[in-house]
């Protein structure tokens, strides 16, 4: 398993790896630092295949301005702090984050200031998250409850409608034929 630390890149490309360290199953995807194999830039279908994403969701993240990468013509290059943005922007989202509150968090990178607000507010956040997911999880587990009892008064009525059925049927038979049941308790009566 790899560990990874979210990193905020500001646009010089200088880094701050201070904060939330998560397990990575897929390497490639969660690398912080712009590997040194790469350029310096890379085109929009690099960057896709890198973090396994489509050109349209890279597309989608520069119209809402959380990507700004440089243009050559019609080519989009994207810096090693655009790399790192969008991998921020990604984990932001597997957090729950919405992009305008990653937009946010990203925004507030200050490394003259040691990160406080920015830090200060990922705190925040990460506690709102966590009390949200508390009351999903009991809403979850009232569900299930309200799902046990519901599922336990069917079988009661559905046990009660077989047996209400089974006496109508043997008392609709003529007096000579019993039902294979009412024979068998007729047969295990003690002598």
């Amino acid at each position: 398993m790899f560990w990874s630390h979210i990193l905020y890149v500001d646009v010089k490309g200088s880094h701050n790896p201070a904060f939330l360290i998560r397990p990575c199953l897929r390497p490639a995807r969660c690398s912080p630092m712009p590997s040194p194999t790469l350029p310096p830039s890379c085109n929009i279908g690099d960057l896709a295949r890198e973090f396994d994403v489509t050109t349209r969701t890279i597309r989608f993240y520069e119209d809402q301005g959380l990507l700004t990468p440089e243009r050559r013509g019609q080519t989009r290059l994207y810096t090693p702090a655009d790399r790192v943005k969008l991998i921020l922007i990604l984990r932001g989202r597997r957090l729950g984050f919405t992009l305008a509150e990653s937009q946010e968090l990203i925004g507030l990178y200050d490394p003259a200031s040691g990160n406080i607000a920015q830090l200060t507010h990922m705190l925040e956040k990460l506690a709102g998250k966590r009390a949200a997911l508390a009351r999903k999880m009991n809403d979850i587990e009232q569900m299930q409850l309200e799902l046990n009892d519901v599922e336990q008064r069917c079988r009661k009525a559905l046990a009660a409608a077989s047996d209400t059925t089974h006496n109508q049927v043997s008392s609709a038979l003529p007096s000579g034929k019993k039902s294979a049941k009412t024979n068998k308790s007729i047969n295990r009566r003690p002598v």
